[in-house]
Formats: C-alpha cells, structure tokens, sequence
C-alpha cells in the first residue's frame, strides 16, 4: 500500500510500497472525471501532474488529512500502478479493508457546491444537487460509503457538509441502505440479496468492475479478468453459491429501483427497529464449544418431536447470569435446523435485550416476528404497508397497535403446517403481563403454534401456568460450567503456567462457588487471569466473593480514587440513557459537571476508550458501531439494587428517579452551554459544526424531556429557567433546542418554532412537573395556544401522547376538551377515549352535556366500555375490549378500537407509541 504525503511547500510525495506497519492515514471517496484529467502514479513520479484538474483532490485531501492531525492519505488515481495487473488485483481485493482501517474517509462530491449560507433558495439546491450527486450512483463508491466507520462529505468548494452519522437519514433515502447498515457493523447480517440491491442501477466505467467493486461488500476473493464480460457475474455467483442470477438484480433491475428499496427498507426499519438476527451472531461467537447440549438433545429435541402436542409452550427459567441467552442461541440454531428439515415449518425468534430499547416494545417484537415470516410470505407486508403509508403521510412514528399485528401473524400464520417461535429474556420486554398475555392469545388462535420462553420470572408469575399444555424447565448449566473452567484453564496462558495443583483448586473453588450462575464464573476468571503470581490468585481465591453482587461490589472497591467519579457518571449514563450511547457521546458525559458552560479540549478526557478501562467488566464496547452498553443485565440490576445502596460502595448507585433527575439536570447543563445562546443555527454548515463538535447534543435535545417525567419543582425552575432563553435573539439556547429537533425538516423549524410555546413541548414530553411549575407562574401560558408540526395544543398533543397525568392538569386549568386538532382532525376527548381515561371522559361529559350530545357520546357508552374493559381485562389482562361507536356514522374514524395493553401503559410508565421518533413530539 502507498501513501501520499502533503509537504510544508505543498508538494505531493509518495512512500514506498508497505507491507507491516502501516501509519494512520487519510483516505479519499471521489468520483472520477476523464482518465486523462486525472492525476497518476506516473505522474506523480514524473514530478507532473499539478496542471490537471484531479490534482485539486489530492491537494485536498493532503490538507484535510493535516489539518486532523494525519501525515499520510490514499487515493486511488495514484497511490496504485494501474499497469501492473498482479498490483491492481491485490488492490481491489484489498481496497475494502483499507477504506474500513482509513482513519479518516472523505467523499468529495465534484457535482455539489455550496451555497451562500443566507440564501435559502441555495441551500435547498445545494441538498438537491447531494440528493442526485453522481457519487451516490458509482460502484466504486458504495463500499467506500460502507466500509469505513465514518464518512465526511465535502462539497467542491471543500465546505464540510456533514458526515455519514449526521447525513444518515438523507443518505438512507437516496440509497435504499438501512441505517443500521451505515454504522459499520458487519454486512453478513443483511442477506445476499439485499446487499445485490444496494448496488443496482449503480454504474462502472468498465462492465466487469460492476461485479469486482462488489467483493469487499461480501468479503470474497475473485481473479481480475478484465476483458471476461458477463462471465464477471457468473464467477461472482459461483462464489456467493447462488442459483439465481446476480445480473436480474445489478442490471434488469428498473430504473426506479432505488425508490422502491429506499421504500421497503423503510418498511422494515419501521416494522421492526431492531435485528435479532445481529444478536444472534454476536452471541453465538462467544459460545463455548459443546455447551447447551444437555438442553438442545434432551428437553428442546423432545419439544420439537413432540407431534402429539402441537400447541405447546416451553418456559424456560434461570437466575440472571445463568446463561439463558447463550443457550438461546443453540435453540435457535437447533429450530432453525429442524424448520429446514420439514416442509412447511416456521421458524422465527426475537431477543428482548436489556440494553436495546427497540427490542422491548411489544410491538415491536410481533413487528420482529413479522418481519421474519414476510420471508415465506411477503405478502405479510402488503397487509402493513397501509399503516405505514399512513404514518408516513403524517409524518409520525410507528402508531400501529398490537392487536393489528396479531390479526396479520395469526393470519400469515395458520398458512404453515407447523410453526415454531422463540423468544429470550421476556422479562425485559416493557410490559411483561402483555407479552405474555399476547403470546397465550396467539397460540388460542393458532394451533399449529409452538412457542418457546426464556425468562428470570416463571410461568405461574407470567400468569401462564394454566396453559394446557406448558413445559418448564430450569436452567441447569452446571456441567457446561464445568466444561468451560477446563478449557479456560487449559487454554489461557497465564493459568496454563500455574501447578497442577493450584489449577485444581481454582477449578474446585469456581464449580463450588457458581450457584448456576455462569456470569460469576467468567467475572471471577476474568480476575484471577488478571493476578500477577500465583500466589496472588491463590491468595484471591481464599477472598472469593459470593455471588454477582459481591462481585460487582468488589470491582468497584478497585477503580483507583482518582477515577470514581468518571465511572459513576459512566455507570449512571449507561444505566439510565433512554438509548445506548456512543464511546464519545458517553466520554462527553463521563466529565460533565452541573456548573460548565462549555466543554473544551483541556476539560474533555484525551482519549474516550479510558472509560472502559476504568470501568473494566462493566461494559461492552462495540467498536464498530461505536456503542457502549452495560455488560450485562445484572450489572444494572446491581447498580439500582438496595444491596448496592447499603453497601460501602453506594456512591455508585442510584434508585430511578433520583438518577433520571440526575440525567435531567445534566441534559439541560448541556443545552445551557454558551455556545449556543445565539439561538438557531444561522444554516445547515453551522448545525451540522454544533453536532460535531458537542457529541452530546443530539441525545440532550432529544431526550431530556423524558428524563423530566420525574422531576421535583426544583428541576421545574431549571425547566423554566431554560425556556426563558426563548426571549433571546434567535430564541437563545431554547431555539438551538428545538433546531436539533427539527434538524431534518428546517421548513417545519422556521415555520413553526415562533408559535410553538414551552407548554406544548411540555405537555408533549409528558413533564407535569414542568407543566404545573409553567401553569401557575402569574401570567399562565395560553392554553389554546397551537404548535409543533400538526397544530395542535398543549391538551391535544398530551392526549395524543398518553400522558394522562399532564392531560388531567390542562383539563384542572380549563383546557379545551372538545375541539380538534389539525394534525388528526380528532379532538381530545377522541385520544382519551382511546387511551381508556374513561374517568376523565366521563367527568368532561357530565362538565359540558351539550357538547358530549353533539358528538353521541354519553355516560352510557362509557359505563359499557368500561365493563368490557373489565371483562376483557380481567380474562386476558389488556386484550380488546371493544368496538365502541361514538357517532351514528358509517366513517371509520368514528369508530373508536379499544386497545390497552397493561391498560394503557407498560410497566415503566411508557406508552405504546414509538419513543425514539421525536416527530411525536414535535
């Protein structure tokens, strides 16, 4: 590989060609002009080159590289001899990784210019031009856009327009490409053919590179035969061992193929937010050889041989740290197995995962469900898609309702002979009772349904006991545990070293100590392999802690004084955090303190991977994505445990809404910053600097609000005091707030952020608190006052939002019951009445008779909606309960469907709306 190095005088020089010890290094993403436009390696060791109009891209690309602290950059017009085909193979079979291990990747996209920042005619050009840029239709480029683990775009002018993170959703529409596939994870989690799709209509100069530029997004190796045509594609298919032809997809594909793949992939990531099939991989790599076989050839084989229960349900349970989700994932291999060697059998699982919060809705789960059985019949889709047109049309989140998706799987369903579904940790699902609830409705309707659980809580707590035909098992993991001690004993090399002895009596302290629990087993190995001597693990085995949570205790005991302070806020933020944040986000977070105004680069940390190395065995970093999560379940279990706030180390712990407080009070520290009391950006160019250069802002301007659903009168006044910005030009650091929250919709900022008062952002993030400290301030806001996208009020957007508690103070103030919203057409009382508030509805009848009269809505339909609710309530604890008629219309929206899943609410608090999506609230 050579590099290119930009000299003080601005001369181009190139290094040899390395092979070990490669620097840190630039690399450039271009689209090429003419050959003879471009600069060469000829050139280059010619000393020519300057006069043609690529060298401006190298010269560019040497002066960005500096300017991030790079000596080298790469760039394909020279860095490669072009006529030595040996040369030119190995660089194209090694091109991806060297995009993926660049330091920096910047695209220059030669078609985008930018604008005059003031001149919006320009700036909605400029986003035109991005949108149609050549760059996005080469081949070279899409693993260029891929591979790396970030993307910078620059315009022709080499003005930064933003980078892949931040351009995300812009790019997702032009390319069809999922997000979650933009953030460098691995590309064997999304199939062959959809990968194909990524790269149709996409063009190459010569025919044969539309199949080569393809070899890095499927990590194979392929000969260069330029000259060969077609046969290009049909060695690439004998590679990916596929039947079909690869050429229908790259090249018959019809010319507005990119629209419809951006519109499916938009279905997928709406139906089911999170990936199973990811977590899948990533745990069956950290399997242990041999291990689950007590419970894949004993119980689970049984199971699926079972033809004379076909209805069955196998719950499965074990202490937290036993293994339930490893042994899963040998069921769901075992299943899927078994689903291919018999005709007509589905197979599809799901894993609820502590620290994936679009895992947990149970929405979401039957839409991860659906999602996988549109693989037998994607017509499941085609039944949703009405939904999502809808929600799209509107341009809100995913408002689709569980009894919805039941009716479709029960449909798609009872189409298999056999069908056979899994699902993991169900107790970390946001409404337990309703899953489980749920799960016994569908195997009532479908009696070719087997299901299996795992789950720290049993059947007869999940109220499932009854099922005619349960199977319960306990986790039994004590041979594999004794499996695993061997080996590690065996394998690793500073236990290796130790006495036959001292191996033997780690192995009998470790299997007599475990209590089945297999995370205590690892945590304590893990130590012990740590320890300098073998006196000192011996010494360590006499001092073995019990249990998880000695354990953890007894880590936190280590962490030197000096950084106990960085790993509580570390610990607080990955515990607490509405999503799972990036190793920069969370270092941004690590050293906030409540009285900065900003953050520079003295006060942040030098490098941002510290943080897991103080908070060793706490976290798990994934370096592709970027994401820090909490290691396991049980480490946030310990952190909000009472057993941790009693101990010695209850500086680290944290009950809810004390730490959800917390969180508040550091968002709005965030926001307060100086830099952004001038109020909305003046352009894109200036958000998008803000984005970059404060990593904690998207999720402060996102998610503080939330946070505030537990503040005191004490965070109300901070609330107050931040709203009050409001009154500074630009709207001060209240309309850098609302900026961030429009980012991807400037028309709707500049139109709505005048008339959009803090009550209705309030109302709509559910902070009562905050509403009631606004409410009785001496001159009280408007309550009729309209805002946000749809024009609506503060009562109706809490009542469209569920949030019952605001909604009963707007009601208590005299707010506007009646009337209805732009957005919906519907007013209020409609959203009460779905929501089941039938408390609240009835008292508003009863207030004002003669408007309830107007709509047909009386104390009667109330009482029978009411009983019902009961009913229902009471046999499936949150099902239907009923279709109640509001009007004598034949309309369909005077039909209200009664819903209420764990009435209305889950377990936490949150309702079945879609939280990630701040269109919600906005």
């Amino acid at each position: 590989m050579r590099l290119l190095r930009l000299g003080d005088n601005g001369e181009l020089s190139l290094t040899e060609d390395l092979i070990d010890n490669i620097p840190p290094y630039a690399i450039l993403s271009h689209t090429w002009g003419e050959d003879v436009d471009e600069v060469t390696l000829k050139d280059l060791e010619a000393g020519s080159g300057e006069s043609k109009k690529g060298y401006q891209k190298l010269s560019f690309c040497g002066k960005q590289a500096r300017s991030d602290g790079l000596q080298f950059f790469w760039v394909d017009t020279c860095c490669i001899n072009r006529a030595n085909l040996v040369e030119l193979s190995e660089a194209i079979t090694s091109m991806f990784n060297w995009y993926r291990n660049a330091v920096k990747c910047y695209a220059y996209l030669a078609d985008v210019s930018a604008p005059n920042v003031n001149d919006k005619d320009q700036i909605r050009r400029m986003w035109e031009a991005f949108q149609n840029s050549k760059w996005f239709r080469r081949g070279w480029t899409l693993q260029e856009l891929l591979a790396p683990r970030s993307v910078e775009f620059f315009t022709q002018d080499e003005v930064l327009l933003g980078d892949k993170k931040i351009l995300e959703q812009q790019i997702h529409q032009i390319t069809g490409i999922p997000t979650s596939a933009l953030h460098g994870g691995p590309l064997s989690d999304f199939s062959i053919d959809e990968r194909l799709r990524w790269a149709a209509n996409r063009v190459t100069k010569k025919k044969e590179d539309k199949a080569y530029c393809l070899l890095g997004i499927f990590d194979i190796s392929m000969s260069l035969r330029y000259g060969e045509g077609d046969r290009a594609f049909v060695r690439l298919e004998n590679k990916l061992n596929r039947s079909s032809k690869c050429r229908e997809v790259l090249f018959l594909a019809p010319m507005h193929s990119d629209a419809e793949y951006a519109a499916d992939g938009e279905v997928i990531t709406w139906l089911s937010p999170s990936r199973p099939e990811e977590l899948q991989v990533k745990v069956s790599a950290l399997r242990h050889p041999g291990s689950g076989l007590w419970f894949t050839t004993g119980p689970l084989l049984s199971w699926l041989q079972d033809g004379a229960h076909r209805n069955s349900l196998m719950w499965i349970t074990g202490k937290s740290g036993s293994g339930k989700t490893t042994l899963f994932s040998f069921a769901v291999d075992t299943v899927r197995r078994f689903a291919s060697d018999n005709p007509a059998t589905l197979s599809a699982y799901h894993y609820c995962a502590f620290s994936d919060p679009d895992s947990q809705q149970l929405v979401d789960i039957l839409g991860s469900l659906a999602l996988q059985v549109s693989a037998w019949h994607p017509s499941i889709l085609e039944d949703l898609k009405e939904h999502f047109e809808r929600d799209r049309a509107k341009k809100r989140g995913k408002t689709l309702q569980v009894w919805q998706l039941e009716q479709v799987l029960v449909k798609h369903i009872a189409r298999f002979s056999s069908a056979i579904i899994l699902v993991d940790a169900l107790e970390e699902s946001k409404d337990f009772f309703g899953s489980a609830d749920c799960i016994l409705r569908l195997m009532q309707q479908l009696p070719n349904l087997k299901v299996m659980v795992t789950s720290t809580r049993g059947a007869v707590a999940a109220g499932t006991k009854d099922w005619p035909h349960l199977i319960e098992v306990e986790m039994q993991p004590d041979e594999d545990i004794r499996s695993y001690v061997e080996a590690k004993l065996s394998d690793h090399a500073a236990l290796r070293r130790l006495s036959s002895g001292s191996r033997e009596k780690i192995k009998s302290a470790l299997i007599g100590n475990a209590d089945h629990s297999f995370r205590w087993v690892c945590l304590t190995l893990d130590d012990l392999c740590r320890r300098r001597t073998g006196n000192a693990v011996l010494q360590a085995l006499k001092e073995l802690p019990q249990g998880l949570n000695e354990t953890y205790a007894s880590m936190l005991s280590r962490i030197p004084a000096s950084d106990t302070k960085i790993a509580r806020e570390v610990l607080l933020w990955s515990s607490f955090a509405i999503r799972p944040l990036t190793i920069t986000e969370l270092s941004e977070a690590a050293i906030l303190e409540l009285s900065d105004t900003t953050l520079d680069q003295d006060s942040r940390l030098h490098e941002p991977e510290v943080i897991l190395e103080i908070c060793h065995g706490f976290l798990e970093y994934d370096a592709d994505s970027g994401i820090v999560k909490l290691a396991h379940s049980s480490v946030r279990d310990f952190l909000k445990s009472e057993y941790e706030r009693s101990d010695g180390n209850s500086f680290f712990g944290s009950k809810e809404d004390l730490a959800n407080r917390s969180l508040m009070q550091k968002c709005l520290t965030y926001l307060m910053f100086d830099d952004f009391k001038s109020g909305v950006a003046d352009n894109v160019f200036e958000l998008n600097s803000r984005r970059q250069n404060f990593p904690l802002l998207d999720y402060t301007a996102q998610y503080w609000g939330l946070h505030a659903s537990f503040a005191t009168e004490n965070e109300g006044r901070l609330a107050e005091k931040f709203f009050s910005t409001r009154a500074l030009p630009g709207g001060g650091n209240y309309g850098a707030w609302v900026d961030c929250l429009y980012h991807n919709d400037m028309e709707s900022l500049y139109h709505y952020l005048p008339d959009t008062e803090p009550l209705y952002f309030a109302a709509s993030f559910g902070m009562a608190p905050v509403v009631r400290h606004l409410l009785s301030k001496s001159t009280p806001p408007d309550l009729e006052r309209m805002g946000g996208r749809f024009g609506s009020t503060a009562l109706q957007v809490a009542c469209f939002r569920a949030r019952k508690e605001v909604a009963e103070i707007l009601v208590a103030a005299g707010a506007d019951f009646w009337s209805d919203d732009e957005g919906s057409d519907q007013p209020a009382c409609f959203w009460a009445f779905v929501n089941g508030w039938f408390d609240l509805v009835e008292y508003m009848v009863r207030l004002r008779p003669d408007i309830a009269a107007v709509l047909s809505l009386s104390t009667e339909d109330i009482t029978w909606a009411k009983e019902s609710q009961e009913l229902y309530g009471q046999e499936l604890r949150g099902g239907y309960t009923s279709l109640i008629p509001i009007t004598d219309s034949d309309d369909e929206q005077s039909l209200l469907i009664l819903y209420r899943p764990c009435h209305g609410f889950s377990e936490s608090g949150a309702e079945p709306y879609d939280l990630s999506d701040n269109s919600l609230h906005i």
